[in-house]
């Protein structure tokens, strides 16, 4: 036996220890056909330390020119074990086996053989006994538990029909918003996230909720059509973070406006007019719609954000937003700042304001109030076409304009686009050039669409390679342009300057190019 196991049996564990590596090793046998994947590479990288790796390497034919290769790369031990293993599957195809690599890992013989053995064995277990034959159900004396402790059961019960349904990004940002740093890693194991991805995540910027993100979008790519609702479901409950019950919540509604909304889809409203139409129908608001038609052109102002925003409830606040075209990340940000619904709605009107300028009209702010379809829509209408009104008519009794504080679009906005554009790149251009930070990559990330965040990444010189694996590792546009900045940074140091960003955000011009230079400068100034 290897000489750290004659060690092991000279002290008074010895024969514990060697009764356990023993069944351990027996208990093996059955999976020694079975080939390397990724998770079991984790588990064993995760044991092996830099006295052993280089022998291990040669015991399974890893060249020693290549194992320098992997030796002078940055990384810990861990990663490179990893990768020494990656290598081995990718050259002995289905020989890269259990038994292969055990009968290596016994002759090596690194001081934590027992650990390995023992996790290995538990991983091929769960994989061929939990995750294959009981992936889509929940342990019985664990649901009970959890009806119990957190009175979910009724919950449960109504997403049951959901079980089948694909993950989307609404729903990973919702299981986002209230997974704790305590239950991350347990979560990403239940997911079958492989350890070192679990730590590559762990160890970046941002706040766990991204980190989240972030994992359930890994867990999305590796599993595709089996990263469903029901293996979601099962993964929480085991973990029981402290805000399941309203997680379950959060996606239940979701899935059930959703659903709703695909209904009406499906069955009668192939377009805005039906959807309209429908609404007269069951809400009785008919002839309020018909009496704001005139209307529909008219650019929205703070009288109008108010009345709006005094009737929208909560559950309809974030479909609201999307609707209305704002990223999650910004509603997110909105959603957990202090203050009432009325008040947080308010300021996603005035955002949505700023994005679209003279787009952001009555036509538009109706379609989006048709399809979320708040409780209070009647008396929405009601006050929005009695302001209106009141607006119409004193404007005929006035020859002249209505004055700035009445206007429905500030004096900013009335100035021509590029007027204000210019205005803001020469006081951009006359601050001290510095170089960017999280805070300018985050204002830019908001505002870039996805037509032109590749043609951005060519202007800085972001080879197409790193842009394609960022766009591989994000699925949200505002993430995609935030880690693109970011590498930006790492690449080019201390030349990753706000001039040379103004530069390239002029050759690629996106849409609110003017609400990026505006940010950018009220964040200069605080600064200074």
């Amino acid at each position: 036996m290897a000489s750290k196991l004659k060690k092991a049996l000279r002290n008074e564990q010895a024969e514990e220890f060697e009764e356990h590596f023993t069944e351990w090793f027996s208990r093996l046998i059955p999976y020694r056909d079975v080939v390397i994947n990724e998770d079991l590479k984790g588990i064993i990288a995760e044991y092996v330390d830099d006295d052993v790796w280089h022998e291990l390497g040669r015991r399974i034919g890893v060249s020693k020119n290549k194992r320098r290769e992997i030796e002078t790369q940055k990384g810990t031990i861990h990663e490179k074990t990893y990768e020494l293993l990656g290598i081995w599957h990718e050259n002995s195809g289905s020989e890269a086996t259990i038994g292969f690599l055990v009968d290596a890992l016994v002759k090596v013989d690194p001081e934590d053989l027992g650990h390995i053995l023992e996790k290995t064995l538990m991983n091929l277990q769960d994989g061929n006994n939990e995750y294959e034959n009981s992936r889509y159900t929940l342990q019985e004396n664990t649901t009970q538990q959890i009806h119990k402790e957190h009175e979910i059961g009724e919950l449960l019960d109504k997403l049951s029909p959901f079980r089948n349904v694909v993950i989307n990004d609404e729903l990973r940002a919702a299981v986002a918003e209230c997974v704790e740093d305590d239950v991350f890693h347990d979560l990403g194991e239940k997911m079958k996230i492989p350890r070192i991805k679990l730590r590559d995540i762990e160890r970046q910027k941002g706040t766990i909720s991204e980190k989240t993100y972030h994992l359930l979008g890994i867990w999305h790519e590796k599993f595709d059509s089996d990263a469903n609702v029901g293996f979601l479901l099962d993964a929480l409950v085991k973990v029981n973070p402290v805000d399941l019950k309203l997680i379950l919540e959060d996606v239940l509604r979701k899935l059930s406006f959703s659903d709703a909304r695909e209904q009406r889809q499906l069955e009668e409203i192939p377009d805005k007019e039906s959807a309209v139409s429908k609404t007269k129908k069951e809400h009785g608001v008919g002839q309020l719609l018909d009496n704001l038609f005139p209307f529909r052109e008219v650019v929205i102002n703070d009288e109008l954000r108010a009345a709006v925003a005094e009737c929208v409830e909560d559950e309809v606040f974030h479909n609201l937003g999307e609707q209305m075209k704002i990223p999650r990340i910004k509603l997110r940000d909105i959603e957990r700042q202090k203050g009432t619904i009325s008040e947080k709605t308010f300021q996603l009107l005035g955002i949505w304001h700023e994005k679209f300028d003279s787009d952001a009209n009555v036509g538009f702010l109706l379609d989006a109030l048709v399809e979320v379809n708040p409780v209070d829509l009647r008396l929405i209408l009601e006050d929005v076409l009695r302001k209106l009104s009141f607006s119409d008519a004193r404007e005929r009794g006035q020859s002249e304009e209505i004055s700035d504080k009445e206007s429905t679009v500030s004096k900013e906005n009335k100035k021509p686009y590029h007027e204000r554009v210019q205005r803001y790149m020469n006081s951009l251009r006359s601050k001290p050039d510095v170089e960017i930070n999280n805070e300018v990559r985050h204002i830019v990330s908001q505002y870039i669409d996805s037509d032109v965040w590749h043609k951005l990444g060519r202007i800085l010189e972001i080879s197409k390679n790193m842009r394609e694996k960022i766009e591989a590792n994000r699925e949200d546009i505002c993430m995609k342009v935030y880690d693109l900045l970011g590498q930006w940074h790492q690449t080019q140091g201390s030349d990753a300057t706000i001039h040379a960003l103004l530069n390239a955000l002029e050759e690629v011009n996106p849409e609110d190019l003017h609400l990026i230079l505006r940010d950018l400068s009220k964040a200069l100034d605080r600064t200074d």
